[in-house]
């Protein structure tokens, strides 16, 4: 209109400005937005991991301050490691490395899955022991803090045999012994034993392949007890 005449110059110039002026505050306000936003996920903590949370040591509108609040404590349970001390005896000059089997028993006997993840370089001069540490490979119910067994497997052992423990019995002077059938009547074989694994005994000594262990009754067993022993279904 400015171009026919219509209006005036003037007039045109402070149109022109007041677009302008308009245009910033749209800016302006944009921008307040975006503070505004920014200003708002602020107010929102997002957990750095999933596991299971304890108890609160804030309440809601507590003043916090980066890097100094600790507002609470996140257990991972899906990714759980345990560190543990094998003692140079026990290793017996083994060579360990990450790919020699490992698995871990809980308290109820359950075996877990697992695999070293760390192995020290060395043997400590003070303890005697190498500091090493498995990763749970399942999903799994234990926690930290629980109680759990690290079974490494250091060589293949051929002659020995996993017997129940309930079937060994200590005797007084600490030897081990073990019931077996023989022409009818029982007789208590002192073993050798090594260690547990699981729910079992690992006997190195005292066995032999064709001997049959009596697996019941065991209260009532003593010394030449007659026994009948069953065949296999």
């Amino acid at each position: 209109m400015a171009t026919y005449g219509a209006v005036s110059q003037k007039t045109l110039d402070n149109a022109k400005s007041e677009a302008e002026a308009a245009r910033a505050q749209v800016a302006r306000a944009k921008a307040e937005e975006n503070n505004a936003a920014i200003r708002l996920g602020w107010t929102k903590i997002t957990a750095p991991a999933s596991g299971i949370i304890g108890k609160n040591q804030l309440n809601p509108g507590a003043l916090i301050s980066s890097g100094s609040s600790l507002l609470n404590t996140i257990t991972e349970t899906n990714d759980l490691r345990i560190a543990f001390a094998a003692s140079e005896r026990t290793l017996d000059g083994a060579q360990i490395t990450l790919n020699n089997r490992v698995f871990v028993t809980d308290e109820r006997g359950k075996r877990h899955e697992a695999v070293l993840d760390f192995i020290a370089p060395n043997i400590s001069v003070t303890s005697g022991t190498r500091l090493m540490r498995v990763k749970l490979l399942d999903q799994t119910d234990l926690l930290p803090g629980d109680f759990a067994r690290v079974t490494l497997m250091t060589d293949i052992r051929r002659g020995v045999y996993r017997i129940p423990q309930k079937l060994i019995r200590q005797l007084p002077d600490g030897s081990y012994g073990i019931f077996v059938a023989q022409n009818g009547k029982a007789h208590e074989r002192i073993v050798e034993v090594d260690r547990w694994d699981g729910p079992d005994w690992i006997v190195t000594k005292g066995l032999k392949p064709d001997d049959q262990i009596i697996i019941n009754q065991l209260v009532r067993v003593r010394e030449g007890t007659p026994v009948k022993t069953a065949q296999p279904s």
